[in-house]
């Protein structure tokens, strides 16, 4: 089974893909994922501070859209 060209999918909590799917942006893993496209070439991630916690602002997690080649695995 191949993992889908792109998708858009969040957790229940977390706001994040599934933990079965791996998703790439130029060759690099990245957490927090909530969105992405392969042939668009680009994803929507959580954005993090210095130490690694998700970023919020009010009550909402900050996202934002990184353009690159994307890859989707399923782990």
């Amino acid at each position: 089974m191949e993992a889908p060209r792109r998708l858009m999918v969040c957790d229940d909590s977390e706001g994040r893909l599934r933990p079965r799917l791996r998703v790439l942006l130029d060759g690099d893993s990245l957490r927090d994922v909530i969105a992405y496209d392969c042939d668009a070439g680009w994803i929507v991630v959580l954005k993090h501070d210095d130490s690694g916690n998700r970023m919020t602002e009010g009550d909402c997690f900050i996202a934002e859209r990184r353009h690159g080649k994307v890859t989707a695995v399923l782990v």
